[in-house]
């Protein structure tokens, strides 16, 4: 969105607008990110209303994932990330490299607070692979 207000709505029926229960839908917003199980393979349609005076660029691109998915321990089991605790609660950082060796802070090349500092609008992407059956966690209803 480059200038003015606009709403959005996405949905494999057409018009979006026509099925309000089968449709994502947003208000000015900078990025939007779909992914399965909402996104399936097949055709999608985009409405964009503005409102007012309105400038805006629709684009589509793959997301790419910053680093390999993690793979989240079941119950019990032990934590196999690099870097990490075997024992401990936390499976994934992204602070850490894929060796599990600290990441550097990008301006001082030295390890600092292990953050990954984002620019505004700039996004990562991270992937989880989780057990079958999770105790509550990730799941939706």
């Amino acid at each position: 969105m480059a200038t003015g207000h606009a709403d959005w709505r996405i949905s494999k029926t057409y018009p979006p607008s026509a099925d309000s229960s089968n449709y994502v839908s947003a208000s000015d917003i900078q990025t939007l990110a779909l992914t399965p199980p909402y996104l399936t393979p097949g055709t999608w349609y985009i409405q964009v209303q503005g409102r007012g005076i309105a400038t805006y660029t629709l684009t589509s691109e793959p997301l790419v994932l910053r680093r390999p998915g993690w793979t989240m321990p079941a119950p019990g089991d032990t934590v196999v990330t690099p870097g990490l605790s075997p024992n401990g609660s936390v499976f994934a950082d992204t602070g850490l490299r894929e060796d599990g060796t600290p990441l550097p802070d990008p301006v001082l090349g030295t390890v600092t607070d292990q953050g990954i500092d984002l620019a505004n609008t700039d996004y990562h992407y991270y992937a989880i692979t989780r057990p079958t059956p999770t105790r509550g966690c990730c799941t939706r209803n």
